[in-house]
C-alpha cells in the first residue's frame, strides 16, 4: 500500500503520486509520533504551496507533516478553516525555518504564508 504524506490518503500498490496533492506517495509516514517530537514552524492557505514546501523539505532530508485544517463538511478556502500548517521534528526547526525562508526569497513559493513560532 502507498500512503501520501501530505494528506495521508492510501493509495493500491503501484500508485506512485496522490491524485489529489500531486506528491510522490511512500511506503511508510515519517515517525513523527507525538505532539511533543513536532513543531508547527509555517502555515499558508493555498495547498499547493504547503505541497511545494513539504517536497522542498523531504528533498533535504526532514520529515514533515502538513495538516490540512479544512473540513470535508464544510470545505472553504477562506479563513483558518482552510489552513495548512507545516510540523517537523524539534531538532530540525531551524533548518527547516531557513529552508522554507530561501525558498520564499528566491521565488519558489510564494510570500503568502506566516512563519509559526514554537
Amino acid at each position: 500500500m502507498a500512503i501520501c504524506p501530505s494528506c495521508r490518503a492510501e493509495y493500491e500498490a503501484g500508485t506512485s503520486r496522490c491524485a489529489e496533492c500531486n506528491v510522490a506517495l511512500v511506503d511508510r509516514l515519517p515517525d513523527l509520533a507525538s505532539s511533543e517530537d513536532t513543531a508547527d514552524i509555517y502555515a499558508c492557505y493555498d495547498p499547493q504551496q504547503a505541497v511545494r514546501l513539504a517536497e522542498i523539505l523531504h528533498a533535504e532530508g526532514i520529515d514533515v507533516l502538513v495538516r490540512d485544517r479544512s473540513s470535508n463538511l464544510f470545505p472553504t478556502n477562506v479563513g483558518k478553516g482552510a489552513q495548512r500548517i507545516l510540523a517537523v521534528a524539534t531538532h530540525e526547526t531551524a533548518r527547516a525555518r531557513d529552508l522554507i525562508a530561501a525558498a520564499i526569497k528566491d521565488g519558489v513559493v510564494p510570500d503568502e504564508g506566516e512563519a509559526l513560532e514554537s
